[in-house]
């Protein structure tokens, strides 16, 4: 990125502007100083072209001029992103903006390549001649050097529903699974063959030709339906699913998202730190004006310990670090990672934005990045809009997603909105509530108007979280703050005091993500939340007021959570879910808990009714507890006992996953085999069914092997362990295709053993289920029988017989397989050579011009070499042999009758090779 000063609106000037005689204002533009701070508002906003600041402006040359104290002439630099330094000697891509795109791109020299997409101009050039050739164009009124260059942000799948709360959501509503609710993945293709998206994939001709890893992964997290293994289940099992190709980062035409019933888009890529608002964060804020229920989801970036090299937060590490401008926009969902106790990685960007609003947003869990947690909101707003739609018929707009995930949000950090957490944890379980009770408004206020609603709250009541949101129109882009149309929202007690939202600090410093937030007016962000602690009960004034709007009403959304008092809720782990979560790793029990100042004891309690003691003094108040469950097949429930009152969880189930092996594959059937689980009653094998997308129950058996018959090539399997009529986890599904196995026999091969006084004969079988005989066979004239197994010898998969009398030179052999059912399974041809009088052999002898030698000999350890001469003793060939076995390809030697030595201290053979 290029090191850029933050130019002062001075340099733009040429001279003082007669605006009485606005036919000499060539360029179309000019700068005007208002005579308040307030005065460019009262103009037509179409008017206005850029805010510098708060009394300064470029405006179009026409129009009225009320309010204007100064005007000037100006040049073509305040067109420019704060990003473009002149005097670079370097070719970039641009974006420009123009009144009038189409006729612009006629007017642009081709060799700059123009090429225009959704009102956006593209452009390759060097700084200096794009200055003199581009901007002087009249309509041009923005030049940008703008990252489009995506790429993604997280490298591994890292998948935990429960920190958000994801997992009381599917226990609790059970019917909210995303389905009727259309997700876009917007980056490189997802794999449409992974069976935890099975026929949910919407085929578009726009998407990706290349399918990615990291798409797939996201699209797992998103909405995976859990098929693969219990990290394939995702937020939103059953949505819909259709991928858009990320190579432009711009939005999609408005028809995509129309056509394919699009509700939310998940962008889990970053470009570079960009801290200014530019034409394509425009666009996002104009794409969703326009599709006003549309949700896009960014992930923040990793780029947590860089520092941006533009606007008031520039050069300062760890802080306004958003990996692409097009993440300031204000109508999209930014979003950060915390960790599963609400600790932020170091590495993921934080806010604020350019202009000192409240990004990210919102943070979600993840452990390793940003683009994992956007996956997890993307997945939450799926089942929040398929509520609202099942409740209220239609789906949401996105000022109300947006107002419920902030009022039903966990505060984390910093208390109040700050710029690592945004407006807290997603709770996905508290959005769906808020949905389904109706506690939120949608409404519009006026210019000079203010609009009030009662909120009552009862006594009972320990917190109340009241949050305002409204899609603001899109600003221009460089503008000074991106906000155009400024509500506010202030509560009245019963009383009469009065509430205001948090504002965090947007003062530039290293410490500004330290500061604590204070309440106040606030006038950059379109989301506002005010939050009630203690409050007293009675009827509470909620006033939305507007001033200077752009146009004559502003609609808007409020939603509120009530949080009671003296609750205990257990979070996780709910019923028949697994301890540990993935039944590898440690897990947190998770609760919340208004009781004030709880200390408790953290019991476990067995099915038989025994109580051990996990944790005699815990901290109720913090909502976790870190356990390591202990390596058993066992259901129980936990206990917090405080003051001599138990809240008990619901029954859950502690297992590790059960990891099954196919070892024999057949052409109608396989055998599928498993290490026993202690306390295991009997284990279910599940087959996948393609054509209904789910799985059906195959086998239940005590044994730890199955055999399944009349499979065929698509066959996916799942093993589960039962035990009092609980069910443990299963492993990662099984797919036939990739397992390496063969029908009962793997592999055979011969060997001559160590001591050289025979051939070892090797055998890998798949399973011995079945088996009745084993035979071992050497070819001749006649194949001979050398020895056999009978069942009671097959006591192992792996099983070698020694050829004690194999014959000189070449040998073959091969093993048949005798079933109890009088089927046969012959071995492919394993051939050894074997020589006990002589030092060693040469193979074939005659040779084939060219062919390839094989020369056996015993070990050595000392060099040894091979000659070949003539019969008048020359040289014809000669190199270093290696040890037992080498291969020689002798190329070009006429044919005739040669010598060859192999000499050392160890072995010396002569003899005579013919070559025909």
């Amino acid at each position: 990125m290029l090191q850029a000063q933050i130019p002062s609106w001075e340099r733009f000037i040429v001279g003082e502007a007669d605006i009485a005689n606005q036919s000499r204002i060539s360029n179309g533009f000019l700068l005007v100083v208002f005579n308040t701070s307030n005065a460019q508002d009262n103009l037509d906003m179409s008017n206005v072209i850029r805010k510098i600041s708060s009394d300064v402006a470029i405006i179009r040359s026409q129009g009225d001029f009320t309010g204007i104290k100064q005007a000037y002439y100006v040049n073509d630099l305040w067109k420019l992103s704060p990003n473009v330094q002149q005097g670079v000697k370097k070719s970039y891509r641009f974006v420009v903006k123009s009144i009038d795109p189409s006729a612009t791109v006629k007017k642009i020299n081709s060799r700059y390549e123009p090429v225009l997409k959704n009102d956006l101009i593209f452009i390759r050039g060097h700084v200096d001649e794009v200055i003199e050739s581009v901007a002087s164009i009249t309509n041009v009124f923005y030049i940008g050097i703008e990252s489009i260059s995506p790429k993604v942000e997280t490298p591994v799948i890292d998948l935990n529903l429960r920190p958000n709360q994801v997992n009381i959501v599917h226990q609790k509503s059970p019917e909210l699974t995303g389905e009727g609710i259309t997700l876009s993945i917007h980056e490189e293709k997802f794999d449409p063959h992974d069976i935890d998206f099975s026929n949910r994939v919407i085929d578009y001709e726009g998407s990706s030709q290349n399918i990615s890893r990291h798409a797939t992964e996201m699209t797992t997290i998103a909405a995976g339906a859990g098929n693969s293994f219990i990290t394939g289940l995702g937020v939103a099992k059953r949505a819909s699913l259709v991928s858009s190709d990320f190579t432009d980062i711009i939005p999609d035409p408005a028809s995509f998202y129309i056509d394919y019933n699009i509700s939310v888009q998940n962008h889990s890529f970053g470009t570079e730190i960009e801290n200014f608002y530019g034409a394509i964060a425009a666009e996002y804020d104009e794409n969703v004006n326009e599709i006003n229920t549309l949700v896009h989801v960014f992930s923040s970036g990793n780029n947590g310990f860089d520092q941006a090299s533009e606007g008031i937060y520039n050069g300062i590490p760890g802080i306004a670090n958003l990996t692409g401008n097009y993440k300031q926009a204000k109508n999209v969902l930014t979003v950060g990672s915390a960790d599963t106790v609400f600790n932020f990685p170091e590495f993921v960007s934080r806010g604020p934005a350019y202009d000192g609003r409240i990004k990210p947003e919102f943070v979600t869990y993840s452990n390793i990045g940003s683009s994992n947690s956007a996956a997890i909101l993307s997945g939450i707003c799926v089942l929040l809009q398929q509520k609202y739609l099942q409740r209220y018929n239609e789906l949401p707009i996105f000022s109300t997603v947006k107002s419920i995930l902030m009022a039903s949000a966990d505060d984390v950090g910093i208390p109040g909105p700050d710029y690592h957490s945004g407006y807290g944890s997603v709770n996905a379980y508290n959005a769906i509530q808020i949905t389904e009770n109706k506690d939120f408004v949608i409404d519009s206020v006026a210019n000079g108007v203010t609009r009030t609603f009662q909120l009552e709250i009862p006594a009972d009541v320990r917190n109340v979280r009241v949050a305002l949101s409204w899609i603001d129109v899109a600003a221009n882009p460089g503008d000074y703050k991106a906000l155009v149309n400024d509500l506010d929202i202030v509560i009245e007690g019963p009383n009469g005091d009065l509430f205001y939202p948090g504002v965090p600090d947007p003062t530039p410093g290293t410490e500004i993500l330290e500061r604590n937030v204070s309440t106040g007016i606030d006038t950059l962000n379109n989301g506002e939340l005010i939050t009630l602690k203690d409050p007293e009960p009675g009827n509470y004034t909620v006033k939305i007021s507007g001033d200077l709007l752009f146009g004559d009403h502003q609609a808007y959304s409020i939603a509120w959570y009530k949080e009671r008092k003296n609750l205990f809720e257990w979070y996780a782990p709910v019923e028949n879910e697994n301890m540990p979560y993935n039944g590898e790793s440690a897990s947190y029990f998770r609760w919340n808990s208004t009781l004030d100042g709880a200390q408790g004891q953290l019991f476990i309690r067995w099915d038989d009714g025994r109580e051990e003691l996990i944790e005699g003094n815990v901290d109720v108040t913090k909502g976790y507890y870190r356990w390591v469950s202990p390596d058993t097949l066992a259901s129980a429930r936990a206990i917090m006992r405080i003051d001599g009152i138990d809240y008990t969880s619901e029954n859950f189930i502690i297992s590790s996953p059960l990891r099954p092996l196919v070892t024999v594959n057949c052409i109608d059937s396989l055998f599928i085999e498993w290490k026993p689980v202690n306390g295991a009653d009997n284990y279910e094998v599940l087959t996948f069914d393609p054509s209904l997308h789910e799985y059906r129950s195959t086998v239940i058996t005590d044994d730890t092997f199955a055999i399944i018959q009349g499979i065929d090539e698509s066959n996916i399997f799942r093993v589960f362990p039962h035990f009092a009529n609980h069910r443990g986890i299963s492993g990662q599904a099984i797919n036939t295709q990739s397992q390496v196995s063969t029908c009962f026999l793997n592999s055979f091969f011969a060997q001559r053993n160590g001591n050289l006084k025979g051939i070892d004969l090797t055998i890998f079988l798949g399973s011995v289920y079945g088996i009745r005989e084993l035979q071992f066979f050497r070819t001749g004239l006649e194949d001979k029988l050398i020895g056999l197994l009978d069942k009671d010898q097959l006591t192992s998969k792996t099983l070698v017989l020694i050829d004690e009398n194999p014959a000189e030179g070449m040998n073959n052999y091969y093993a048949r397989l005798i079933f109890e059912n009088g089927q046969i399974i012959d071995s492919e041809i394993a051939t050894e050579y074997y020589f006990n009088n002589r030092p060693g052999m040469i193979f074939p002898n005659p040779a084939r011009a060219g062919e390839e030698v094989k020369i056996f000999t015993r070990s050595f350890s000392d060099r040894h070499n091979f000659s070949l001469l003539s019969t008048t003793g020359k040289v014809i060939f000669e190199r270093e042999l290696l040890p037992e076995r080498d291969f020689i390809r002798i190329n070009a030697i006429p044919q005739g009758v040669y010598i060859y030595k192999v000499t050392g201290a160890e072995v010396n053979m002569t003899g005579k090779l013919i070559i025909y």
